[in-house]
């Protein structure tokens, strides 16, 4: 008798929604970036360095681009997507820690992405002074 008594409650609890049984817990708070909107959820590495090296990939065509046809527009697609490879490393490393493996090689990534972009910028010196391509911003090319 006890069994069957036992077998009827798990299969009426089994039946109720979930929000009847557990309490309710209140929503996280959300985190608000600089300009007031939610900030999103962290991205996985892995998803953060395929991010950066797609970026990276961009600008090289963008330079071959630039070099077949010597137009700045290419040159300056080619800078922008570096830049964005850059910003993404560097913000990928100083989420790490010195003690992790993917520190240091996001770290090699960054500084192929600096010097890729210092070729970028020897490149740019051959045209017009006012299309010469500017210093990266802040840290992101200091070790």
């Amino acid at each position: 008798m006890r069994r069957i008594f036992l077998a009827l409650c798990w299969g009426l609890l089994a039946l109720m929604p979930l929000g009847f049984t557990a309490q309710a817990q209140a929503p996280a708070e959300q985190q608000l970036g600089p300009d007031g909107q939610p900030k999103a959820a962290p991205m996985p590495y892995a998803d953060r360095i395929y991010q950066a090296q797609t970026a990276q990939g961009w600008s090289k065509t963008y330079y071959e681009s630039f070099k077949r046809s010597q137009e700045y527009r290419y040159l300056r697609l080619a800078a922008d997507y570096c830049l964005r490879s850059m910003q993404i490393l560097y913000d990928t490393q100083n989420s790490l820690k010195k003690t992790e493996s993917f520190y240091y090689q996001t770290r090699n990534k960054r500084i192929y992405a600096c010097d890729y972009y210092e070729l970028l910028q020897e490149a740019s010196y051959q045209l017009e002074t006012s299309q010469y391509l500017t210093d990266p911003p802040g840290s992101w090319c200091d070790f």
